[in-house]
């Protein structure tokens, strides 16, 4: 087989970008835990479900609110899948680690392909950020302490955050400042997509070459000016290091502020079942970036 990407024929590039191939047992033990922490952090107290941000019927969001009073800290999280799977409530177990903290926790929601393409995933992430940090009054939330997060695919959509201009009239999240978030952090992402596009992940996705160029974060000049936290798991693929690594040296030419950390003994998945751990490392990197 002819070799597609950095020496890499097609059975090797999906087998680069399969996480869950090295993993002993499968993908399904992780959702299935995923989803039985999410549904007790469901029913805890001060969760507020299905807050409705924007007009689709999928932009929505789960709010997780500390016990303390506000006005809090927000931390807003962008879910993973490909950009083809899972939703907000999968991941609503890292939210009470960020309770506990004093820090409220916004697990957002978006349409996945194929019935929406990568930018318009992109498009609602933003609304979703400009509509908490607009309304952050109502829910007594800070406007000038928000910092994102986000896990593989989800990663993608928070580095795409940083790389485009709210102010731009072809875009949607309009009155928001450049300076809104205070930090990101981003676990195990994929920054170029030209990989994707040759591999079996594009079947749902039908990525172009002018829309790889488009939305692949490792190609587009920076907007925003917050440090970043570049994350992933020991056990990872190669081409998930490098996806970060080379993401974080893009940045640092351009003047940003990034730091990377390899946690030992995790991997693709169960890196997110430490950061919904109370204290989780995750919390302890939000809290680092706006220097609290």
């Amino acid at each position: 087989m002819p070799a597609l990407f950095r020496g890499l024929d097609r059975q090797a590039l999906d087998l680069e970008y399969s996480p869950s191939a090295l993993i002993q047992g499968g993908l399904q033990p992780y959702l299935d835990r995923y989803a039985a922490l999410s549904q007790a952090a469901l029913s805890g107290a001060g969760v507020l479900t299905d807050l409705r941000f924007g007009a689709d019927p999928d932009e929505v969001l789960d709010l997780f609110v500390p016990a303390v009073a506000g006005p809090w800290p927000l931390h807003i999280f962008i879910h993973g899948g490909f950009w083809q799977a899972l939703s907000q409530r999968d991941f609503a177990f890292i939210g009470p680690a960020f309770q506990h903290r004093g820090i409220a926790f916004a697990s957002i929601n978006y349409t996945i392909a194929p019935a929406a393409t990568i930018g318009e995933m992109t498009e609602q992430c933003a609304r979703a950020l400009a509509w908490l940090y607009t309304h952050a009054s109502r829910w007594r939330l800070d406007p000038n302490r928000i910092t994102i997060s986000g896990h593989s695919a989800g990663a993608h959509l928070c580095a795409m955050l940083l790389s485009r201009d709210w102010g731009a009239r072809d875009w949607a999240a309009t009155r928001l400042p450049q300076e809104a978030v205070k930090g990101a952090v981003l676990v195990s992402g994929v920054y170029d997509l030209e990989p994707i596009r040759l591999s079996y992940v594009n079947e749902p996705l039908h990525l172009s070459e002018a829309q790889v160029a488009a939305w692949s974060p490792v190609r587009l000049d920076p907007v925003c000016d917050c440090p970043i936290a570049l994350v992933w798991g020991e056990h990872e693929t190669e081409e998930f290091k490098r996806q970060s690594r080379d993401y974080g040296d893009w940045m640092r030419r351009h003047g940003r502020r990034v730091s990377s950390t390899e946690i030992p003994a995790h991997d693709h998945f169960d890196i997110l079942l430490a950061a919904g751990q109370t204290p989780s490392w995750l919390v302890d990197s939000a809290l680092s970036l706006t220097g609290a």
